[in-house]
This record gives C-alpha cells, structure tokens and sequence, in this order.
C-alpha cells in the first residue's frame, strides 16, 4: 500500500511529517492524508517525494494487489 511506503520511508529518514511537508512543498494534512488515507499524489509531487525520501518513485509508488497475504 503505497501509505505505508511513504511513513515507512519517512521514519526510516527520522523525519517528520512537518518536515517533509516543507521539504516537497505542501501541507503537513497532504501528507498525513498521503499516509492515512491512501491519498495518491499527483505526479510532481510523487516525484518529488521520492527524491526527498531517497528513494525512486517505483520503489515508493509499488501497486497494490488486494490479492497478496
């Protein structure tokens, strides 16, 4: 689940939600909805994320499959 992803990697950095927030420029509630809610990011943004978490946008974006256990 990409939500997961996003606070998984976050944490890993030791930051926090404000703190990314201000680093990709949107709000720290874009974020929290990013993490809790699932809310997908626009492009740009998802980009931007995953340079701000180190990552690629493949790594971070991964699909969901309701299927797996």
């Amino acid at each position: 689940m990409v939500s997961n992803e996003i606070a998984k990697y976050r944490r890993f950095l030791g930051m926090t939600q404000t703190q990314l927030a201000a680093e990709i420029g949107v709000s720290t509630n874009m974020i929290c909805n990013y993490e809790k809610q699932g809310t997908l990011p626009r492009k740009k943004t998802r980009i931007r994320l995953a340079k701000a978490l180190k990552t690629n946008e493949n790594d971070l974006f991964k699909p969901f499959d309701d299927d797996q256990t």
